[in-house]
């Protein structure tokens, strides 16, 4: 059977999709809040696709720099300082490197399984 025939896989994957993206604008926000500042979810909602999607972009070592310069600019059209901007994206990135590492640790274990042919 086709994916595409497969409506329920979709519906599920857009869901958990949908889910995981709004996690991120969450997390985002709770992390302006932290260091002092008060970004409408709104405003998230416009600029973190946009960061993300240049955060893609195959030129620099997981996004770092590129990441960072988008927030800057970003985030100083509503006003927030340069220095705020680059401490909120790598707060950001750094929470979710933190994050990932229980799947890193998940990756290398079922990698490393030797393999009974």
């Amino acid at each position: 059977m086709l994916l595409k025939e497969r409506k329920d896989v979709i519906a599920k994957a857009l869901i958990i999709s949908l889910v995981i993206q709004m996690i991120g604008f969450v997390a985002v926000a709770i992390l302006a809040s932290a260091l002092g500042e008060d970004i409408p979810l709104i405003l998230l909602f416009v600029f973190l696709p946009i960061v993300n999607t240049i955060t893609t972009l195959p030129i620099s070592i997981s996004g770092l720099g590129i990441r960072e310069g988008a927030f800057v600019v970003l985030l100083g059209l509503i006003g927030i300082s340069r220095e705020m901007a680059t401490s909120l994206s790598l707060a950001w990135f750094f929470s979710v490197f933190i994050g990932s590492l229980p799947g890193l640790a998940a990756y290398i274990r079922h990698t490393n399984k030797p393999r009974i042919d």
